[in-house]
């Protein structure tokens, strides 16, 4: 391999990485102001769980073209910039219950939500409705995703990839982020026991 083939895979995984760490600064759509930012949740037939984030973050310009290296690089720097909004209302609905909670110092929020009814049995991800309440504006919504293994189930087992299930040296940012984008799928290597378990 020569050293114009790998700088240019070089560039195209910088990009990739710009992109990617862009992205959550991108789920208001340039418009600026309060984001919703709900991680992956669980539950059962009887109660649900999910956390996530309340962020205030800068209007972008229209000039600013969707998916090119300058709006990245704009979204990138709203991303690290943006804060936590405080004491933020946030309202949520799930299969008919309907729970208020506030921000933290740091616009954090946790919901356990406790149901009137049970989700619908032929699916195992469903979607929570999440608002934030009034004066803000412009209003925020978001969808949360929530995990709701099949009655049938005796066991569920939560938990991430990066050096639990899979090796990627979480520990070390640059060899995982070479891990990641630049190597192929198959240099990834499971620990031991793991597809058995």
């Amino acid at each position: 391999m020569g050293i114009g083939s790998t700088m240019a895979k070089a560039g195209k995984a910088l990009r990739r990485i710009l992109h990617l760490l862009a992205r959550p600064a991108q789920a208001d759509r340039g418009r600026g102001g309060p984001v919703i930012y709900p991680y992956r949740g669980y539950g059962s037939e009887r109660e649900v769980f999910l956390m996530g984030r309340v962020f205030r973050q800068q209007k972008v310009s229209a000039r600013a073209g969707e998916g090119t290296l300058g709006r990245d690089l704009v979204d990138l720097g709203r991303r690290l910039f943006r804060r936590g909004l405080k004491e933020a209302k946030l309202r949520a609905r799930f299969q008919g219950a309907e729970q208020l909670v506030t921000t933290d110092r740091d616009g954090y929020f946790r919901l356990h939500l406790q149901l009137t009814r049970s989700p619908p049995a032929d699916r195992l991800w469903h979607q929570m409705d999440l608002e934030l309440v009034e004066p803000w504006q412009p209003k925020a919504c978001a969808k949360g995703e929530l995990f709701v293994p099949p009655a049938a189930a005796r066991y569920v087992v939560i938990s991430d990839i990066d050096d639990t299930v899979m090796y990627t040296g979480v520990a070390n940012k640059l060899k995982m982020l070479w891990r990641l984008f630049l190597q192929g799928a198959e240099s990834r290597v499971a620990f031991p026991g793991v597809a058995a378990f």
